[in-house]
């Protein structure tokens, strides 16, 4: 299928003998009025390997360190008919260098306006909550604790239980621990600290 008044000479739409489908200059965009799928990938294969598979692809000539590998945006608009990205996947080269290849994968998401600030983020040397340091907490739950670990991003402190309270000073010279009861100050703690002769104040 294509373009032009000589046949062949400007490829739409293409279908090969393989039954393989390729639009070579353009995009493709499937629309529905409902809230049916706009696109199934099903694999009949009974094997174990995996299947059905999606492939982002880039095909550069001049691959680099740096180049964004694929972007997926979740897109919708705002009250003022104004469309938003308000989350988004994206993969990166770390290292492009043959033998050290490096990748990463980032996942963010909009806040207070901003439509990319980093929630998780993984390269070639870390794995990272919160890399953009905003007022985020982090809290994992347990079978019966919904809050059995709490990263507080305003307070900058750790929760345990909610109940058990650890926190760092800025230049990691302070630690101290206390228990807290709900609705009272604390009751119990220890904590060391470094004064200026590099030396352990008492204990809290």
């Amino acid at each position: 299928i294509g373009l032009g008044s000589t046949v062949g000479t400007t490829p739409i739409i293409s279908v090969d003998e393989n039954k393989d489908v390729a639009i070579p200059d353009g995009s493709l965009t499937i629309t529905v009025d409902d809230n049916s799928d706009n696109l199934t990938l099903t694999s009949t294969d009974a094997d174990s390997n995996s299947g059905p598979n999606l492939r982002l692809y880039r095909n550069s000539g001049s691959p680099a360190d740096s180049d964004t590998l694929g972007v997926i945006e979740f897109e919708g608009r705002n009250d003022n008919s104004q469309d938003v990205i308000y989350a988004a996947i994206d993969s990166r080269i770390v290292d492009a260098s043959d033998g050290t290849e490096d990748g990463r994968i980032e996942i963010v998401a909009a806040l207070a306006g901003t439509d990319s600030t980093s929630r998780i983020l993984m390269n070639s040397t870390e794995a990272v909550v919160n890399d953009d340091s905003a007022d985020l907490d982090f809290r994992v739950e347990s079978n019966g604790n919904a809050n059995m670990l709490v990263v507080d991003g305003g307070e900058d402190m750790v929760f345990i239980g909610h109940n058990a309270k650890i926190e760092f000073d800025a230049f990691g010279t302070e630690i101290m621990m206390q228990l807290e009861s709900a609705g009272t100050a604390p009751y119990a703690g220890f904590g060391m600290v470094q004064n200026s002769n590099d030396t352990d104040g008492a204990p809290l």
